[in-house]
């Protein structure tokens, strides 16, 4: 009966193609899954719900945005250069820093600008959570 195909829901295939099809077309799909590595690759926005909205984020640039940066040695130089280019203050580490890049930021703007103030930079790695990883953080935060 229709009550009965309704509720089984659609295999992956379908889904991809309902997504992409209405995406194109312009219009919103929300889809309702628990499967984190769905949601990102069929998902420009994710909501996390937790019995209200926690958080909404776009899973890509969510998960590129923050660098962790090592130097020949630890410089407040570097520290006052990075603090221009971060949503939030740098966390230190021994011989470098992890900082979150604001949006209009891009990695090789924060490290001209290290270059240009005779920084040394030994390396520079994003660090890239995962979905999960985001999930438990907007979990842990609501409590």
């Amino acid at each position: 009966d229709a009550g009965a195909k309704r509720r089984q829901g659609l295999d992956p295939v379908q889904r991809h193609e309902t997504a992409a099809g209405h995406r194109h077309g312009g219009a919103t799909v929300i889809i309702n899954t628990h499967r984190l590595e769905e949601a990102e690759r069929l998902c420009d926005r994710i909501g996390i719900l937790r019995t209200r909205l926690l958080r909404v984020l776009d899973p890509q640039a969510s998960r590129r945005d923050t660098l962790l940066l090592e130097f020949e040695a630890h410089s407040a130089e570097a520290l006052a250069v990075s603090r221009a280019f971060v949503s939030e203050e740098p966390e230190l580490l021994p011989r470098g820093l992890r900082l979150r890049l604001r949006p209009d930021v891009a990695p090789a703007d924060l490290v001209a600008a290290l270059v240009s103030a005779s920084v040394r930079i030994v390396s520079v790695i994003p660090e890239r959570p995962s979905l999960e990883d985001i999930y438990l953080e907007a979990i842990a935060d609501a409590h």
